[in-house]
C-alpha cells in the first residue's frame, strides 16, 4: 500500500473502502509506468479527484450529522438513567436491535438484494457513454451506497441515498433506504 506523501497525506488504505480491509483481496502493482501515472496524474484527472474529495467530505459530514442526531434522539429517551444504566441500556438495545435485524429474514433478503441492485446501478451509470464515467456524480453516489450496503447487511441500519436516486430502486427496497 502506498504511504502518504507531501502531495497526498492520506494513506491509500484509508482511500480503499474507508480502511475496511479485512477479508478482501487486493491487486498490488509494481509497474513503474503505472505508478508514475498514479503519482502524477494529468490535470484533468487531478481536477476530477479534487471534486471527488470534496464530495466525500460532504457525504462524511452528512453521515456524522445524521449519526449525532440519532445519538441525541436515543439519549433523550434514556436521559433519566444513570451513566452505568445508560451504558447497559445502550449495549442491551444494540444487542436486541442486532438480533431483531438478523431474525427479520425479509429484511436480510432485501438488504442483500439491494447490494446487487446498487452495484448494477453504479456500473450502468458509469458505463453510459453520456455520463462522466466513473467520475459521474450519480455513479459515485451509487458506488458509495453499494459500499455502505455491505455494512448494512452485516450490522443493520439503512443505506443513505438522495431522494432523487431512491426512485431508481424498486419500491420494495425503500424500507432499506434513508433519504438524504
Amino acid at each position: 500500500f502506498a504511504m502518504p506523501s507531501k502531495s497526498n497525506p492520506v494513506p491509500l488504505s484509508k482511500l480503499v473502502a474507508d480502511g475496511d480491509l479485512d477479508g478482501d483481496d487486493y491487486f498490488i502493482c509494481w509497474d513503474k509506468n503505472i505508478l508514475e501515472r498514479m503519482n502524477n496524474p494529468p490535470d484533468s484527472i487531478r481536477r476530477k479527484l479534487k471534486v471527488l474529495e470534496e464530495k466525500q467530505l460532504e457525504i462524511e459530514t452528512r453521515k456524522i450529522i445524521s449519526e449525532k442526531k440519532r445519538e441525541k434522539d436515543k439519549s433523550i429517551s434514556t436521559n433519566n438513567l444513570s451513566g452505568e444504566d445508560q451504558h447497559h441500556n445502550n449495549v442491551s438495545t444494540w444487542f436486541h436491535d442486532a438480533q431483531k435485524s438478523m431474525c427479520d429474514l425479509t429484511m436480510v433478503k432485501d438488504q442483500s438484494a439491494i447490494t446487487g441492485k446498487l452495484y448494477t446501478l453504479c456500473f450502468r451509470v458509469s458505463d453510459d457513454p453520456k455520463s462522466g464515467g466513473i467520475f459521474d456524480k450519480d455513479a459515485i453516489t451509487f458506488g458509495r451506497a453499494y459500499k455502505e450496503s455491505l455494512d448494512v447487511v452485516k450490522h443493520g441500519g439503512k443505506v443513505q441515498l438522495p431522494l432523487r436516486l431512491k426512485n431508481d430502486l424498486d419500491k420494495k427496497f425503500h424500507n432499506c433506504i434513508e433519504s438524504i
